[in-house]
């Protein structure tokens, strides 16, 4: 998968199944965000400091339309975004 991973992501969101998912992997998902494979966004904030880090959205163009939120006990803000890919 490593020698084209565009080719590769396309033809498995062609296919049926479940969602392809990146976990603790921003690089992966900026490059993917960069190339438009990204349909759906779900971040998870929780209300502690962790210092420096990877920003969420680096060089992000698309628009993004909330589809839902959630409010946990810990006090972390559950967020569901659909990516709108302009073309």
């Amino acid at each position: 998968m490593k020698d084209d991973i565009i080719t590769n992501i396309n033809e498995l969101k062609q296919q049926d199944g479940e969602d392809i998912v990146i976990l603790e992997s921003p690089r992966l998902a900026h490059y993917l965000m960069a190339h438009k494979l990204i349909d759906s966004i779900k971040l998870t904030l929780s209300p502690s400091v962790v210092g420096s880090g990877l920003p969420v959205f680096k060089n992000f163009s698309q628009s993004l339309i909330l589809m839902s939120s959630k409010t946990f006990s810990s006090g972390a803000l559950g967020l569901h975004y659909v990516v709108i890919n302009k073309a």
